[in-house]
């Protein structure tokens, strides 16, 4: 199985200073989300994982600039797991991928329209 519309994939999650330095977590962290559920499209996290399989591994910069472009509605949820805002480097490792419940898709579409609506301190940087 493969990322895709309506999956909900897990993902383990580290950041750090560099690509190849992942010293911000101690170890990774699972994130789970439903894929392609926001009113606006996927977003440009999504479409880099969009295809990937178990095991999969995809690094990204994410600076204070681009983290509400980057990550969308999903920046709430993934912000909230992580130990410090961005600017880092984030590696994201395709751990589980299944077929989203009925019920787990309209509460991801539901949570994807009542982000932090970037007045919040959540790190996200937007306005």
């Amino acid at each position: 199985m493969v990322v895709d519309y309506l999956k909900k994939v897990t993902l383990e999650l580290e950041t750090g200073t560099g690509p190849e330095d992942m010293n911000f977590t101690n170890g990774p962290l699972q994130h789970t989300f439903v894929f392609g559920v926001a009113t606006d499209g996927i977003t440009p996290f999504e479409k880099v994982l969009f295809s990937g399989a178990i095991g999969d591994e995809k690094t990204l910069e994410i600076q204070k600039e681009n983290v509400c472009d980057l990550l969308g509605h999903l920046r709430t949820g993934l912000l909230g797991q992580l130990p410090s805002p961005p600017p880092f480097f984030l590696k994201a490792r395709i751990t589980h991928i299944v077929q989203a419940e009925s019920r787990e898709v309209v509460k991801a579409m539901a949570d994807s329209i009542s982000d932090c609506g970037a007045d919040c301190d959540c790190g996200c940087g937007c306005s």
